[in-house]
């Protein structure tokens, strides 16, 4: 160990990633990269203790010593140190989950540790005195400790099972795999501690000792070798080791290997993962490294290893050239002597520039709390900006918004711009009541919220959903712009699956298209897709702490999540065409039946490809390959060939190949040709862009920087070299202001290797032609037969952000028509979309890629006037079939019907009256922690569900009466029933014990939907959170909430029982809650409310003050009841 002193090493440890750590007697810590032992990063994690034991985790390496623990970066940097007054002789550790560290040594208390926040969890009673070495398996944890013995202690309980006397002296190393305990130490013989050659063996099946192994060297460290069952290494102090069969019937192989340490003894042993090295460490500070091969690993999958940045290399200029800048080399300090620049201190004077007065207003405006100020920006001055003349200051704008507020201290200078960052919604004690989405998106169009488990497809879901063709088949926000497949008839596909994907999007696509500039969340077609089993083979579901923590790869993820969503909406579409053929054929008595082969996105997206084999012998093998994507195919990259996207797209289209493939002539693997033909154009094209190795970043790389010309200019007679860049986003517009002649300006002008529009030509001999074209280009009258013009539609794009992991985000071109009927303005724009952030942006914007933070991932190219081939009708598929046909899912005999079916002469009409409330659970709790105030801050809300939801008539002969009580089945685990607030038992939504009317959550949902539809107008209290967790959409007009009825401004929201108790002189929800008696008392505070109204407006303001009087002087507490919850953590019940 160079530069770490002469210290002997007393522990080694193999890392996830190919290095190995090193810990000696002085403290220090160092680690050495493969096979050549090349040091990575050595520091001092103590002054004077040595260390005694390293362990590796995902965020680091830990040290330990006599009494502390530390916690590095892999680069040396420190991230924790632990020290406890208790920690007194600390000797070994071990992780017991991935957050969890146990620590012991020779003292009786073992610590185990949160490696996340740092603190002390529990301590353990250990038995005299104490342990020296730790191992584990699922069922025991094991110490050895120095007075020979091995204890075994249950994980859960951490109490002592079984004592293992294994020698009768000290315990030098043992080590567990499978049902075998194998151990080594020392005897007391004739009064002296001898190295016993007897390897005790203990089978834990039956917990007593089997045939011990006898070996021919003083053992000091054992290791079973983890890649075979029964190999066992064992190293002598004086460097002699062995590696030796545990189920050998005979005495083990006399074939010893030999550390050169010259003499010094052997203090550390370990074993890489891959079991293809091993590493020892001497008294003598030398590390030593012995390998089965001539290029091993030591992990078969390693992690990589961070390095230090490359310098990059500086282009020499040639000594005639007279017009390239010196500016463009970097100055390097001089190593002796002084800059010009650089005066000495007898003649400079340190002078302080004054700091300008604070605002006379802001002074009288600031209020102090925790010896802080805080004042409202009175508009006089920029945000974050000092002028230097503080006597010629210019006036500011009026106003102290700047034009976006996402702008808002937003540096300019920062790698990733504030738009494309990973958006966080802030909590409060309202949840998300109190959140101004509108300060991140200004337009028409609906966001998507983010705090929902794998809502990384927001984007594809929103480009679909935009765009009036493609929104049931591109990510979250590329659904919702695209008309075309939204309206094509599919979109409004209606099955009885419950968990459908194509329903859920066609339900997902309606409610952002009603909504007018709101935030939805897409709960339920989240939901659905969870419910696929495929889905965790595929990788498509995350699971939190890899989305927490950034660990997923967003480019294949969205790429694989788009393959999928074509295939399952392609594959539903096909069941529900067979499903009614076969019931019409049924219903006709024919016996034959069709076979259905497309669907819409084999319509819209589907490519035909037709592959050639030749084998070298002439034989040749066709076959057909339908797919809706195309995964671009790169050709070598050579810098002196430019390449267009275009090029790319022919060449992944109409590719040929040298493969090896299996040839039934020749009876044997031969090369053969692979020659691609292509058949059809579609009419939608989406593009993989497929980069997820270096070659093709080269690719892309290599592509752009050809955008960059340099051409001459001529200006007042001068000839300048100006370089034409590609667009930068958001340049600020003094930057791009040419000050001087002697500065030549620079000109920008938009390049970029993506194209707006293509023309492709594919003729009946399969002769394909692509040529780039812009988007505005005039189409001709007559078009040809074999030619389509398209446009581009949409990029998804993955934003590359250390600090919040990555995210998606898109770029989506909504067409003229539906920016007209959400805008109201008659114009084709580009938007950027961010989750929940949606803003306006121009051409050059969207096709730049800056490839160090955004990685385009798909993109999308539509066919000019697609609604030509392509005739769009809207249908309702929600009829009142679905208030009449739910049998429900439990047992018809033992089910209970709470409500009064509806006939068909009462369906409600338009105006209708109809009392709804909704009971929930929750399927995650809310995480939140408490502030150093004390205030509580929510993390992340609770996860709720719909669990049963009422429907009551509000006029008519059966006033008040349900004609809809479902409860709603759930197939998620349910963390809490909340049935003080619910009413629900853990058994009414099991199918199989439930006696209620239990349904699916989609059946109920089209319930609601048709009544919405039908114009009805829903009393309730609370009914904005009802609506947003069942994931429903309702105008206005049609909602009437009793917690708003009763309300004044700034003032708390009061709860349906105190409403109930004063005004009605009701009792309810005194043990628990229920639907059907909410419902019913909503919609008779709203009689009540009418009643009132009928005399003033100033009577109902003067008793809804008067009621808020007496709340306060009752402090919101009704009479006869005791320990009331008023508000709470679930509002409005």
């Amino acid at each position: 160990m160079d530069g770490v002193g002469r210290y002997a090493v007393t522990s080694l440890c193999f890392d996830t990633q190919e290095l190995l750590w090193a810990g000696n007697q002085g403290g220090y810590v160092a680690s050495y990269g493969g096979m050549n032992l090349q040091k990575y990063s050595a520091f001092r994690s103590h002054m004077t203790n040595d260390i005694r034991q390293i362990l590796t985790t995902e965020q680091g390496v830990i040290s330990l010593n006599r009494n502390s623990l530390r916690c590095s970066i892999r680069r040396g940097l420190s991230v924790f140190t632990y020290t406890d007054p208790q920690m007194l002789d600390m000797q070994c550790m071990i992780r017991t989950s991935p957050t969890s560290l146990l620590v012991g040594g020779h003292q009786k208390k073992a610590f185990e540790l949160d490696l996340n926040k740092v603190q002390l969890i529990n301590e353990f009673e250990m038995n005299d005195p104490g342990c020296a070495i730790l191992r584990q398996n699922s069922k025991y944890l094991f110490a050895g400790d120095t007075s020979g013995k091995v204890t075994l202690y249950d994980v859960k309980t951490m109490k002592a099972e079984h004592v293992l006397d294994a020698h009768s002296g000290t315990l030098s190393d043992f080590d567990v795999q499978g049902n075998l305990i194998i151990t080594c130490g020392f005897g007391n013989r004739m009064g002296a501690m001898t190295a016993d050659r007897i390897l005790m063996v203990y089978d834990m099946r039956v917990m007593r000792a089997v045939a011990p192994i006898q070996i021919a060297i003083d053992p000091m460290f054992l290791r079973f070798v983890s890649a075979y069952s029964n190999r066992l290494a064992v190293v002598s102090q004086n460097g002699s080791f062995q590696v030796i069969e545990t189920t050998a019937m005979k005495p083990p192989n006399m074939m010893l290997y030999q550390v050169n340490s010259h003499g010094a003894a052997i203090m550390s042993f370990d074993i890489s993962s891959s079991c293809q090295s091993l590493a020892f460490g001497d008294s003598s500070s030398y590390v030593h490294l012995f390998s089965t091969g001539e290029h091993p690993c030591f992990n078969f999958n390693p992690e990589s290893t961070e390095f230090t940045d490359h310098v990059e290399h500086i282009d020499p200029i040639h000594i005639m050239d007279e017009r390239t800048p010196y500016s463009i080399i970097p100055m390097m300090y001089p190593s002796n002597g002084h800059l010009l620049s650089d005066w000495p201190h007898h003649l400079t004077q340190q002078v302080y520039r004054k700091p300008k007065p604070i605002d006379l207003e802001i002074l009288r405006t600031m209020k102090i709390y925790h010896n802080a100020g805080y004042a409202p920006n009175p508009g006089k001055e920029r945000r974050n900006q000092v002028p230097y003349k503080l006597n010629k200051d210019k006036k500011s704008n009026n106003s102290s918004v700047p034009e976006s507020p996402l702008g808002r201290g937003e540096d300019a200078f920062v790698l990733v711009p504030r738009t494309y960052k990973k958006l966080e919604m802030k909590y409060s004690k309202l949840g998300l009541a109190d959140f101004d989405f509108r300060h991140y998106n200004k337009t028409k169009f609906a966001g998507l919220e983010t705090h929902i488990p794998n809502a990384y497809c927001n984007a594809m879901l929103q480009v679909c959903s935009y765009q009036n063709y493609t929104q049931l088949f591109v990510p979250n926000f590329l659904l919702h712009f695209y008309t075309p497949i939204r309206i094509c008839g599919r979109i409004f596909h209606l099955c009885q699956k419950e968990f459908c994907l194509a329903c859920e999007l066609g339900f997902l696509f309606h409610m952002l298209d009603s909504q007018d500039g709101q935030t939805c969340q897409a709960s339920n077609f989240l939901r659905a897709f969870r419910t696929k089993p495929e889905l965790a083979l595929l990788g498509l579901v995350l699971s939190e702490a890899d989305e927490t923590a950034g660990r997923a790869n967003l480019t294949r993820l969205i790429q694989s999540w788009q393959r999928f969503v074509h295939q399952q909406i392609h594959s539903d579409e096909l069941k529900e065409k067979e499903k009614e053929e076969s019931d019409a054929t049924e219903s006709n008595g024919d016996e034959k039946l069709v076979v259905f082969k497309t669907s819409i996105i084999t319509d819209l997206f589907g490519t035909t490809t037709t592959t050639t084999l030749t084998c070298r012998c002439g034989v040749e093998t066709t076959r057909d390959v339908d797919t809706t994507l195309t995964n671009l195919s790169y050709p070598d990259c050579n810098p002196s060939v430019s390449y267009t996207l275009a090029d790319v797209l022919k060449y992944s289209w109409m590719s040929e190949t040298m493969i090896q493939a299996w040839c039934n002539d020749c009876n044997r693997y031969q090369p053969h040709v692979q020659k691609k033909t292509l058949k059809n154009i579609p009419d939608v094209i989406a593009l993989n862009c497929q980069m997820e190795n270096k070659r093709d970043f080269h690719f892309w790389r290599t592509q752009i920087k050809t955008e960059f010309k340099m051409v001459e200019k001529e200006i007042d007679g001068k000839i300048f070299n100006v370089t034409y860049e590609l667009p930068t986003i958001r340049l600020r517009p003094e930057l791009e202001q040419t000050e001087s002649v002697q500065n030549p300006p620079i000109e920008r002008q938009s390049f970029s290797w993506i194209p707006l529009g293509l023309k492709i030509t594919l003729d009946d001999k399969s002769n394909l032609d692509i040529e780039q074209i812009s988007d505005e280009e005039t189409l001709p009258k007559k078009l040809a037969d074999f030619t389509k013009y398209y446009e581009l539609l949409a990029i998804v794009s993955h934003i590359k952000d250390d600090q919040t992991g990555g995210n998606l985000v898109s770029h989506i071109k909504v067409a003229e028509p539906y920016h007209l009927r959400k805008e109201r303005v008659p114009c084709t724009q580009w938007y950027h979309i961010n989750d929940f952030c949606i803003e306006p942006v121009e051409r050059p914007e969207v096709t730049s890629m800056n490839l160090d933070w955004k990685i385009p991932c798909i993109l999308y190219f539509i066919r000019r006037n697609i609604t030509d081939y392509h005739p769009c009708k809207v249908v309702n598929p929600i009829s009142s079939e679905v208030l009449f046909n739910d049998p429900g899912l439990a047992n018809a005999e033992r089910r209970k019907i709470t409500f009064t079916p509806l006939q068909k002469d009462q369906l409600p009409k338009k105006g209708d009256l109809v009392g709804l409330d909704a009971e929930f659970i929750s399927l995650k709790e809310e995480e939140a922690e408490l502030r150093s105030d004390g205030t509580k801050s929510t993390i992340k809300p609770s996860h709720m569900s719909v669990a049963r939801i009422t429907c009551i008539h509000g006029q008519g002969d059966l006033q008040s009466e349900p004609f809809i009580d479902d409860y709603i089945q759930n197939s998620e685990q349910v963390v809490d029933y909340l049935t003080q607030y619910s009413g629900i038992k853990q058994g009414d939504l099991d199918p199989s014990v439930s006696t209620k009317h239990l349904t699916t959550l989609k059946a109920t949902y089209q319930k609601l939907r048709y009544l919405i539809d039908a114009g009805v107008v829903f009393i309730g209290h609370g009914l904005k959170k009802d609506f947003r967790v069942i994931n429903l959409h309702v105008p206005k007009n049609q909602v009437i909430d009793t917690v708003q009825l009763f309300h004044l401004p700034r003032q708390r929201m009061i709860s349906l029982k105190f409403l109930a108790s004063y005004f009605l002189k009701l009792n309810i929800q005194s043990f628990t809650h229920d639907s059907v008696e909410d419902a019913r008392t909503a919609l008779r505070l709203y009689l009540k409310y009418q009643e009132i109204a009928e005399d003033s407006k100033e009577k109902v303001q003067a008793t809804i003050k008067e009621m808020y009087e007496i709340g306060r002087k009752t402090q919101w507490k009704i009479p006869d009841i005791e320990d009331d919850v008023v508000g709470g953590s679930l509002p409005f019940l």
